[in-house]
Order: structure tokens, then C-alpha cells, then sequence
């Protein structure tokens, strides 16, 4: 059956996440989380034989109709070990609380320079990747808006645009902390996020009727949340956001007479932020999305309006511009397709057999999006990328490993042991997609670049050229593949133990060089040195 392969107990729930604050903290994470992955090569480390077929008490069953039932009856009876906590293999930041260490005023501004700064670093290296803010002449109102805030009463600008205002101020925060480029303390982001939530995120944004701008300011907030590893929070938010933008009718295509083709535009790349961004957590945390495809109808933003906000060159651009937008779009529907076939609790109804078809014609769908990419974003030999293109070049690499990685890593676990009298053509299938699933892994490292030399480790290029904002999740991505192939008895590595041993090796260099101003990369630094 389908629960042979590596998500194994996808149906049942085997700890207690709310024993504790930082169990609660962590939440539940579904099996296409990384964590989970991570989890299970802990296990074997420590000798818990959780995935290895009828060898110890969580060995999947051989038969449809009791397809769980062994696990269940064990952790019923209290006779399975218990497993281990999620809380160890964690490396987001869900149980840090987002405080300031300071008093703050609601209504302060920063200077002029310093928000001019910050809101260019947003629209350079955020805006550009999700089309928050929906065009030019809106960014030009809202830094009119800044202006107005500084020179009048306090009370006269309304509470929901500071809000917004601040939240994009500390998503460039979070970015110039990264990077270097203005100067600040590491804490300044929180500072302007606790504006905002003062402004206009407390407990009446759940039940006052929806706004564009609220949809708006609640989408960035879960941007804000991604962007400082709160991938609970994150995924909550967003799923609130995408709700309140079905309650506006965001998602579908907008022919009112009466509203200028500007707002509907506007609608449309605001839906479009929330979808792409919805999508990313989904498969980071593992939980249900909100979004159902079904019923959409919205179009994708024009060509013309989503050049405005990529940093590309005008004219040959805009057609870029146009098929990097498009291809990220069409990126995370095949990775929302393979949640739903390969990770979610209907699978354990399924046989193997379907699993392998499932994998095979995500593999065609990938496969086809691959073909489409342009010349100028071909992240397999970024030394010819134009330099304009090289974070979208470089953010579709990261991404289409993610992907690929995501469709074959079911396979990658002790699948002979599991499946008796299987066809040869099974087993040939099983084993070539778990090479498949290490190799991606190890185009994703290829992709850092500059080797592991500390010296020639730069993570504020990295920050510069790729997404920064997910960065440190797309290297655990990998990790967690590559830790899971060295715990099996085979590698299934082209390159044999020494490549993952290199893998690993340059994973850990660029990680403790990231965590020297990035927590979340030093808690993901030390859960790979506690793995090895």
C-alpha cells in the first residue's frame, strides 16, 4: 500500500502538541515538512527502527484493508516507544516571542531617510517576488502617506495605513539586518512590527468585515512571519488573509463597469501575493491549505504591470519579467499537487502501485515546466545569467529542486524491506527515484555558491541573489534528504558516501557562517552538527 512509503503514518497524530509551549509553539507539521524528515533521521540515529518495515513497532501493514492498524493498536496499547518529539528537529522559531525590549510609541515614525530606505529595500527584495504593493503610483501614495504622518496630528492618518507602513518597514528591517544595507540593531524589525499590532492587528482585524487593506496588511504580516522563521504563525495568518479575500471576491475575475481597470488590477496582484504565499507555507508546514483552485477564476496580473515590479530592463524584460511570474505560479501548483497525492491522509487507502503513477506524471508536469524556462533565468549556469536576473534565475534553482525533491523523496527509505514480491520494475522504479530525489538535493548545494571554504562563504550574496526570506528553509531542505540517504544502509547518491559527505559538509559551513546574524540558521546550524 501507499503507507510503505517515507511519509508512513500520514493519517495519525503520535504526540501530544500541546504538552508544553514550545510542543504548542511547533504545532503539528505534516509529513511534507522538512522537520518531519528531519525527525525521522533523528529516529534512526538513535536506533528507533520507525520506518523500517515490520522490524520494529511502527511497521507499516501489507494489506489495504489494515492499513494502519498495527501502528494504532501499538501506540493505543502504550507498548510502541515513544516517538521523538518534533520539538527536537525544529529549527523555526515559533517559541521565540516577538517583543521588543523597549517601550513603544504606536505612532512614531522613522526619518525620512531611514524610511525611504527601508521601503526601497522592500519593494527591491520582497515586492518583487510576491507583488504586495500593486504598483508604482501606490508606492508613491504611500510614502506620501509617511510624509502626511510626519507633519500632521496623529490622529489624522488612519491606523490601518500606518500599520501597513510599518509592517513593510520591518520586512526591510529583517532584510537590511541580513544584509548590512542601512544601519540599525538586529531588533529594529520587531519594533516596527509592534506598531503595526498596535495600529491595527489586534483581536478586531478576526471579526471587523474585510478591507483590501486588511487582506493586504494581513498577507504582509505572514510575509513578515515567513521572513523571521515563525512558519506557524505564518501559516495561520495566511490562512486567515486567504478567507477574508474570498469574503471580498479577490478570487474571482472582477468585470464591474464601475471600478477602474487600475483597482481591478490591483485585486489581482493582491490575490495573486496571497496565493503564491499560501502555497510556500503549505508545503513547509504540511497542513491543509486554505485555497481550493476550483474556485477561482481571477487571471494572472498583465505582463506590463508585473515588469513595474521586478528589477529587470524595460522592453525584452517584460516578457521575463511575464514568464518568471508565470513560472512561479505554475512551480507551486505542481508542488500543491504533490502534497495532495503524495502527503495527504488519503493516501493510506491507496496502493503503491498508484503512488509510482502519481510520481510519474508529477515527473512529466515538472519536466514540461522545466522546458519552459527561458535562456536568461537558466539557473543551471548562472555564470551566463545577466546580472539584472540573477535572484529570479537563481530563486526558480532553489525552487525546482525544492519541487523535485518533494515528488520523489516517498521513496527514499527502506522500500525492498517493505514491499514483498514486488515486480523488478517496481523495485528499479523505487530505486531510481530515490536517486533522483538525493541528486536533487544536491543540485539545490551545487547552487550555494563559492564551495565550502569559509573564507569565500558569503551569505550576504546569497541574501542579495536569491530568497533571502526562505533561504535557510530551502538548505534544510536538502539537509534533511541528505541526512535521511546517510541513515540508510545505501546510499543512494551518483557520488557515493563521499558526495553526501561533501554535501554535508558545505551545507554546515554556509549555515554557521549564516547563523552569525541569522537564528534561525543557527538553530538549523546545530541541528545538523546534533545529526552528524
Amino acid at each position: 500500500t501507499a503507507a510503505v512509503g517515507s511519509p508512513g503514518a500520514v493519517d495519525i497524530l503520535d504526540e501530544d502538541v500541546e504538552r508544553d509551549d514550545r510542543a504548542r509553539a511547533t504545532g503539528y507539521l505534516g509529513k511534507s515538512s522538512d522537520v518531519q524528515w528531519l525527525r525521522k533521521a533523528r529516529e534512526r540515529r538513535l536506533g528507533d527502527p520507525v520506518e523500517d518495515g515490520g522490524a520494529g513497532p511502527y511497521g507499516p501493514p501489507s494489506t489495504p484493508g489494515v492499513i494502519m492498524s498495527p501502528r494504532r493498536d501499538k501506540l493505543r496499547r502504550g507498548s510502541a516507544d515513544p516517538p521523538e518529539p518534533l520539538t527536537a528537529a525544529t529549527y523555526h522559531l515559533d517559541d521565540q516571542d516577538m517583543l521588543p525590549n523597549q517601550p513603544v510609541d504606536a505612532y512614531e515614525m522613522p526619518t525620512r531617510e531611514t524610511a525611504h530606505t527601508l521601503f526601497d529595500l522592500f519593494m527591491r527584495n520582497a515586492n518583487s517576488d510576491f507583488l504586495f504593493i500593486d504598483n508604482s503610483a501606490t508606492a508613491d501614495q504611500m510614502m506620501s502617506t509617511l510624509h502626511a504622518a510626519q507633519r500632521q496630528h496623529r490622529e489624522q492618518l488612519e491606523s490601518q495605513h500606518r500599520a501597513i507602513l510599518n509592517i513593510i518597514f520591518a520586512i526591510g528591517a529583517s532584510y537590511a539586518h541580513l544584509t548590512g544595507d542601512a544601519q540599525g540593531g538586529n531588533r529594529d524589525h520587531i519594533l516596527y512590527f509592534t506598531r503595526a499590532r498596535m495600529l491595527a492587528l489586534d483581536g478586531d482585524i478576526f471579526v471587523r468585515h474585510p478591507t483590501y487593506h486588511s487582506v493586504q496588511l494581513t498577507a504582509l504580516t505572514g510575509f513578515y512571519y515567513l521572513c523571521s522563521s515563525q512558519v506557524s504563525r505564518a501559516w495561520m495568518v495566511s490562512s486567515y488573509a486567504v478567507r477574508a479575500a474570498f469574503a471580498l471576491g479577490l478570487h474571482i475575475r472582477n468585470e464591474d463597469p464601475n471600478l477602474p481597470e487600475l483597482e481591478k488590477e490591483a485585486r489581482v496582484r493582491l490575490w495573486w501575493a496571497l496565493w503564491l504565499l499560501e502555497r510556500h507555507l503549505v508545503a513547509l508546514s504540511g497542513r491543509p491549505t486554505a485555497l481550493d483552485d476550483r474556485h477561482c477564476s481571477v487571471p494572472r496580473p498583465t505582463a506590463a504591470n508585473v515588469s513595474n515590479f521586478l528589477s529587470f530592463d524595460a522592453h525584452r524584460s517584460e516578457n521575463i519579467a511575464r514568464q518568471y511570474f508565470t513560472l512561479r505560479i505554475d512551480l507551486a501548483k505542481v508542488v500543491q499537487d504533490a502534497i495532495d497525492t503524495l502527503y495527504s491522509p488519503s493516501i493510506v487507502k491507496s496502493y503503491w502501485s498508484t503512488v509510482q503513477v502519481h510520481i510519474q506524471g508529477l515527473e512529466n508536469d515538472l519536466r514540461r515546466w522545466r522546458d519552459r524556462v527561458p535562456a536568461a533565468l537558466e539557473f543551471n549556469a548562472m555564470e551566463r545569467v545577466g546580472r539584472e536576473y540573477v535572484r529570479a534565475a537563481r530563486t526558480l534553482g532553489f525552487h525546482y529542486c525544492m519541487s523535485r525533491i518533494m515528488i520523489y523523496r516517498p521513496c527514499l527509505c527502506p522500500l525492498d524491506r517493505r514491499l514483498e514480491g514486488q515486480s523488478d520494475r517496481s523495485s528499479q522504479f523505487n530505486r531510481e527515484a530515490a536517486k533522483l530525489c538525493v541528486a536533487a538535493a544536491e543540485d539545490l548545494i551545487d547552487l550555494l555558491p563559492n564551495g565550502s571554504d569559509p573564507e569565500f562563504i558569503d551569505p550576504v550574496q546569497l541574501y542579495q541573489e536569491g530568497p533571502w526570506y526562505d533561504q535557510v528553509n530551502l538548505i534544510m531542505r536538502a539537509s534533511a534528504v541528505i541526512m535521511v540517504d546517510i541513515s540508510l544502509e545505501t546510499s543512494h547518491s551518483n557520488g557515493g558516501m563521499q558526495r553526501l559527505a561533501s554535501s554535508i559538509t558545505k551545507l554546515v559551513a554556509w549555515l554557521r557562517e549564516m547563523a552569525k546574524h541569522n537564528a534561525a540558521a543557527y538553530r538549523a546550524w546545530e541541528t545538523c552538527i546534533d545529526l552528524i
